[in-house]
């Protein structure tokens, strides 16, 4: 009976943690809604990852939109001269 608890399960190396590369990703998505969309770093890590993401596809929306309205105010500007 003792046998049956005593099962070999092959575990992977990051079975209990996270991979480096996540982890990095992880701590660059922290970086950008910390700095850029004024979160606390508490709350970036408690949210989740479906959250986190959007949140930043958002700031990189808005980034886009202000981008474009520089650009059409630098032709404006560029065509009256």
């Amino acid at each position: 009976m003792e046998s049956f608890f005593l099962v070999n399960f092959p575990l992977h190396p990051n079975f209990f943690g996270l991979t480096s590369d996540y982890r990095n990703q992880m701590m660059y998505e922290s970086y950008v809604l910390v700095k850029h969309g004024n979160f606390t770093y508490h709350d970036v890590i408690n949210m989740p990852v479906f959250e986190r993401r959007r949140f930043i596809e958002i700031l990189m929306e808005e980034n886009d939109k202000i981008k474009e309205a520089r650009e059409r105010e630098m032709r404006k500007n560029k065509s009256k001269n």
